[in-house]
């Protein structure tokens, strides 16, 4: 097995702990009879990453804001051509 595949594997374990959703469904049957307002992972700490994801969170328009094609966008005023190659 390659190593990236094999930290793909580790990274996906990480956010979702094997039979997390068993979890999920007794937190919830849990809270549903006795009306508590506790959070999942203070029961279940296993829960605290599938809820808490802690990787960050960029759209694809975040990203092309802050690329050299986004700088040029943005200096594009009122349909001027856009001077690419400093001409």
């Amino acid at each position: 097995m390659a190593y990236e595949d094999m930290y793909k594997f580790q990274e996906y374990f990480r956010l979702r702990p094997p039979e997390w959703r068993h979890a999920v469904y007794a937190f919830r049957i849990m809270q549903s009879f006795s009306g508590s307002k506790m959070k999942p992972w203070e029961i279940f700490p296993e829960l605290y990453n599938v809820y808490h994801d802690d990787r960050k969170k960029e759209s694809p328009l975040d990203s092309l804001k802050n690329s050299s094609l986004g700088s040029f966008m943005k200096k594009a005023k009122g349909g001027d051509k856009v001077n690419v190659f400093g001409n």
